[in-house]
């Protein structure tokens, strides 16, 4: 019940999105895992992963709320908790909750002036649902923030502006 309504009360946050809203699609390809999130050049943002090239009796999903607590121009550096889960346990009398982590990542903005293109690298300690065993992910991957165009043409303006000067 715990895990409904934190899966709940993250699902809120990261789909309360309206049109002025910022996602980011995630593609991890060493371990075939797609991701979408909220704007994750704000404070805090969600993360919602999900396991590729899987049966769908396998289908892992990881959930988890972060904070960036140093945000620069070129890279984001962030930390949060989280837990792994599969829906289709429960129909086959297993546990829903696969296990618990805490990620350590950063974003890095490696073009400047393409800097929705991002690269990234996480760090998680991860333990199963059981507690009595685990191991550390590491995962690098690609992601694409959707910048709004309202944001995209106050930059290009500011960036005329200077360029004019």
């Amino acid at each position: 019940m715990k895990q409904l309504i934190y899966i709940t009360l993250i699902g809120f946050n990261l789909f309360n999105i309206n049109g002025k809203a910022q996602i980011a699609v995630t593609y991890i390809p060493f371990q075939s895992i797609f991701g979408i999130s909220s704007n994750v050049e704000k404070l805090m943002w969600v993360d919602y992963k999900i396991e590729t090239n899987n049966f769908a009796s396998s289908l892992d999903m990881e959930i988890s709320q972060k904070i960036n607590f140093k945000r620069k121009e070129i890279v984001n550096y962030y930390v949060g908790p989280g837990f792994s889960f599969n829906p289709a346990y429960s129909f086959v009398d297993l546990p829903f909750t696969n296990g618990y982590f805490i990620e350590f990542g950063t974003r890095i903005k490696p073009i400047a002036k393409f800097k929705n293109i991002q690269l990234m690298f996480e760090l998680s300690p991860y333990i199963n649902n059981k507690l009595n065993n685990g191991y550390l992910r590491t995962r690098l991957g690609f992601s694409y923030n959707f910048i709004p165009k309202s944001k995209v043409n106050n930059e290009l303006n500011k960036e005329n502006t200077v360029n004019a000067r």
